[in-house]
């Protein structure tokens, strides 16, 4: 019977600044995700507003 011998790679640990670059991008993705969030519900707001504006308009009445 013949042994077949796994060899399993090791992942090389991260030097310091490679950690310190991964964080640092993670924090700008987060911001930047957080920021997009913002601006996406200011947007639907807007259009929210001017849909019941435009209503407004059209009926002659307040909302």
């Amino acid at each position: 019977m013949e042994s077949v011998r796994v060899t399993t790679r090791r992942r090389r640990d991260r030097t310091t600044a490679e950690r310190r670059e991964a964080d640092a991008d993670n924090v700008i993705e987060k911001r930047f995700n957080a920021v997009e969030k913002i601006r996406r519900r200011a947007l639907s707001n807007r259009e929210s507003n001017a849909s019941a504006a435009n209503t407004e308009k059209f009926f002659g009445v307040t909302m």
